[in-house]
């Protein structure tokens, strides 16, 4: 704890001087692709300095459902002066929603979701069916504000990071661990979708979903005994009472 405080300590230096501090606020790596809070580290460097320092959220979005290296795709928002002075519960949900917002859904997020929808079915016209499915939520992503890889809008670029998928999961056939790595990215998703709440999240009933933030995070099915029964004709009222 001595050297943490210390490194804070330098840090708070650091700004005051007028340099510049990266600071990873979860503070480790997500083991199941949700977004964490933010260690105390962000609320203390907000409030120690007396020079305030502009924040700029800055979100990472790894693409790797291909052989080789992950893309990454990096996105920075617009400076934050407004954190300073909250409460560290204020502050953390501030912070985690301003880079959500800048979190860029990729061809990793989409094709997790599509596989848990349909199964790692990789014959056939699957591929063509991924290749749509990422075609028209990208679209429709990028019509609603959500951040969205420009790969995925390129119908070129889009077939082939396709092809480069499949082969990663062929590949990956004996390995084992596909549903982990499906549900990081679906979670990935989830946490995007969370702040892009859009028009249709609450009351879409389109049976194909509207493709945007309803399509995004899907929704568990209702267990059996909380689906609501249709409703019964009410009783035959007793006409003894019916005077003659």
């Amino acid at each position: 704890r001595d050297i943490i405080e210390r490194q804070l300590q330098v840090f708070v230096e650091l700004l005051e001087a007028g340099e510049t501090v990266v600071l990873e606020p979860e503070g480790t790596v997500s083991r199941d692709g949700r977004f964490g809070r933010p260690r105390r580290a962000l609320h203390h460097l907000l409030n120690t300095p007396a020079r305030i320092a502009p924040v700029l959220p800055v979100a990472l979005s790894y693409d790797s459902m291909r052989p080789g290296r992950p893309r990454v795709l990096i996105r920075v928002g617009e400076p934050r002066m407004d954190l300073r002075g909250r409460s560290r519960r204020e502050t953390d949900a501030m912070a985690g929603r301003a880079i959500l917002q800048q979190w860029a859904v990729n061809a990793s997020h989409l094709a997790a979701r599509h596989f848990g929808e349909r199964g790692l079915d990789l014959s056939g016209s699957a591929p063509r069916a991924l290749e749509r499915y990422l075609g028209e939520t990208a679209t429709r992503c990028e019509a609603e504000g959500i951040p969205v890889d420009p790969l995925l809008l390129d119908p070129a670029r889009r077939e082939e990071r396709v092809q480069q998928c499949v082969a990663f999961w062929r590949r990956r056939a004996d390995r084992g661990g596909a549903e982990e790595l499906l549900r990081y990215f679906r979670n990935e998703l989830d946490s995007i979708a969370s702040v892009h709440p859009g028009p249709h999240r609450d009351g879409c009933r389109r049976e194909d979903g509207c493709g945007g933030p309803c399509r995004l995070r899907a929704r568990p099915p209702v267990p059996r005994r909380f689906r609501s029964a249709p409703a019964s004709p009410p009783p035959r009222r007793c006409r003894t009472d019916v005077p003659p």
